[in-house]
């Protein structure tokens, strides 16, 4: 049975990049959805030029984990 649920799981990274995502967007959205995806995705590349420049790893996949969910509440929302 563990063998099933290891395809779900995130590093511990991916999962905190995922959760500041859903966070700053679920704050901003209350007063507006599309403030709000534009803030996660200006925090997610501006981390990843942040890592860049402070000898951090630069990884895409960070700030495609900090967007998917905001991104799909965002697409929910709309339609």
């Amino acid at each position: 049975m563990k063998e099933w649920f290891k395809f779900i799981t995130l590093p511990q990274d991916k999962a905190n990049h995922a959760l500041w995502g859903l966070a700053i967007y679920s704050f901003v959205a209350l007063y507006s959805p599309m403030i709000a995806i534009i803030l996660v995705f200006a925090n997610a590349i501006g981390k990843e030029i942040w890592d860049n420049f402070n000898d951090g790893t630069v990884d895409k996949y960070d700030s495609l984990a900090t967007v998917t969910i905001p991104f799909i509440l965002y697409l929910i929302h709309v339609i």
